[in-house]
């Protein structure tokens, strides 16, 4: 005999927070497409708190706008909105200011996420105020002399942002004072000053950062940005850092001093002479890095390495560091004494693992590996891995 299939309706007879939370990972357009499920699901994409808007899957703007304006108008003025995402290429910059002040006006605003595209929008004022937001996303928005208030902003993250000078940039984050992830990603500085507010206070919450450099059109200001750049995050305790050893000159800033720092990656540019030299600067400021990850590749042309063992070596090394992952390796001698000489420095060293070009011959791969198995290690417990 048969069993019968049962037609219950688990999910629609769930409660309204769960039907919520299952909704608020859908983009607001396929989360009104539900009514058509029953009665039962009309109303609750209306008062879910999460707004997902991009224009990706909509024909044209006019229709995305339109349909951005007929969620706020069949809401109900008093649900508030926890979380606000826009990703568009806006034809009108008012349309934008317009949705952004009205979900900020809702209350209670949590987590804001705003992607523009084409056109530099500028953003009500209202944003930057909001007692409640926890989370700031931003993409292609100017950010010049705003006043900022966000006492409970915790993950900021800035890409392809415009500021009109770096002191803006420093204002900014001087106003953010419990911070704990930031994220910089091609920021753009419309001025040739590195100018550091005096009295800036280095985010002493920061937890984690991430730094991607990539700064124009002014290309000679990115001379001394990284460096700039570090500063800001020198409280965090993992750093995540896409550097250009060309532009890593303290000729405008000293480099930090990052006493938090346990976790750093190290995503490096090398088309520079001094390349190891100032690698070695960077350590050397980083005394407490437990883990640390090099990722090389080349832009342009490949200078001339001109690796020598420094006669101190950086405190990291000799009492911290724990795991250490090289990548992208070749097989250059400066490459292999590097290597060398963290292995014969590091005297608490658990794992040192290399992992080669893709492109590398099996034969060179080979004596690399050789030359490196052969070497002198201060860790006795030090494991030696090659991918």
């Amino acid at each position: 005999m048969s069993r019968s299939i049962p037609t219950e309706d688990r999910i629609s007879s769930l409660p309204d927070p769960i039907l919520h939370h299952i909704l608020s990972f859908l983009p607001t357009k396929f989360a009104a497409t539900t009514t058509i499920l029953s009665k039962r699901w009309n109303p609750l994409w209306l008062s879910i708190p999460t707004l997902n808007f991009d224009d990706t899957s909509f024909e044209d703007y006019i229709s995305f706008r339109h349909f951005v304006s007929t969620v706020f108008l069949l809401r109900d003025i008093t649900l508030p909105i926890r979380s606000f995402n826009l990703n568009c290429l806006p034809s009108n910059p008012y349309d934008i200011n317009r949705f952004v002040y009205a979900a900020v006006q809702r209350g209670g605003i949590e987590k804001l996420d705003l992607e523009m595209y084409g056109v530099k929008v500028k953003l009500p004022d209202s944003i930057f105020s909001c007692k409640t937001l926890v989370v700031l996303h931003l993409r292609g928005v100017k950010l010049n002399d705003v006043i900022v208030d966000l006492p409970h902003l915790k993950t900021l993250h800035l890409s392809r942002v415009s500021f009109q000078s770096v002191e803006y940039l420093t204002k900014f984050l001087s106003r953010c004072l419990i911070l704990e992830e930031l994220h910089l990603k091609y920021l753009l500085i419309d001025s040739d000053e590195l100018v550091l507010e005096e009295n800036f206070q280095y985010l002493p919450n920061l937890i984690r950062a991430n730094i991607t450099n990539g700064l124009r059109p002014f290309q000679y200001l990115r001379v001394g940005l990284d460096v700039l750049l570090f500063t800001l995050c020198c409280k965090a305790e993992v750093l995540h850092a896409q550097l250009d050893m060309k532009y890593l000159n303290t000729r405008y800033h000293q480099f930090p001093m990052c006493h938090n720092l346990i976790h750093m990656e190290l995503n490096l540019v090398i088309n520079h002479t001094e390349k190891w030299k100032r690698l070695l600067e960077v350590l050397n400021h980083c005394p407490k890095i437990q883990n640390l990850t090099i990722h090389k590749f080349r832009i342009g042309y490949e200078s001339l390495d001109n690796w020598t063992d420094p006669t101190i070596v950086p405190e990291c090394l000799s009492t911290q560091l724990r795991t250490c992952l090289l990548k992208d390796y070749r097989n250059t001698e400066c490459e292999i004494q590097f290597a060398k000489f963290i292995l014969q420095n590091s005297k608490v060293l658990n794992t040192m693992s290399i992992k080669s070009n893709t492109s590398l011959d099996l034969n060179v791969k080979h004596q690399m590996i050789t030359k490196l198995t052969s070497s002198r290690r201060a860790s006795t417990t030090c494991e030696l891995l090659f991918d």
